[in-house]
């Protein structure tokens, strides 16, 4: 197969942001701008996005081989074991056991651009306080009707 764009083409941003470096102790996570994300792919909305020129680059030939690796799968849906309240807004939320997986949070009626921040951690330190492993994601609110975060890109390890 061969595939190629060139400089006719359009692009617009997805609404998908990686966030850091995704190396070892740095496990970064995604940005989802809810107000870049296209409800329907109908002519009508397409026609109606933001759309830029792209940039056309030069790629060596190269050999292109697939990553053999198991893929992920959903064998559980897990809830909350407890949330606890440890400011105005924000929670901590123990899942009872320690996981690797996705996160899906449906939220209520958000303020357009509202940023919703979910860090994760696999364990507690000795004081039973939130160890920073640099997993984070963000959500930024369309403001219309109920929305929900769901990771696409990345997948984290917490408890």
């Amino acid at each position: 197969m061969i595939l190629f764009t060139d400089s006719f083409w359009k692009g617009r941003s997805s609404g998908y942001t990686r966030i850091d470096k995704w190396t070892s102790d740095h496990y970064g996570g995604e940005e989802i701008d809810a107000n870049c994300i296209l409800s329907n792919l109908s002519e009508e909305s397409l026609d109606h996005a933001l759309w830029k020129p792209v940039t056309e680059v030069f790629v060596p030939d190269h050999e292109v081989s697939p990553q053999m690796a198991e893929p992920n799968r959903i064998w559980e849906t897990v809830q909350p074991a407890g949330i606890t309240k440890l400011a105005e807004k924000e929670f901590l939320v123990d899942m009872g056991i320690s996981l690797t997986g996705w996160v899906e949070i449906h939220f209520p009626k958000l303020e357009k651009s509202q940023i919703i921040t979910v860090e994760y951690c696999d364990h507690l330190d000795e004081n039973s306080q939130f160890v920073d492993q640099r997993q984070t994601d963000r959500y930024i609110a369309s403001g219309e009707g109920d929305e929900i975060f769901k990771n696409k890109f990345n997948y984290h390890g917490f408890c």
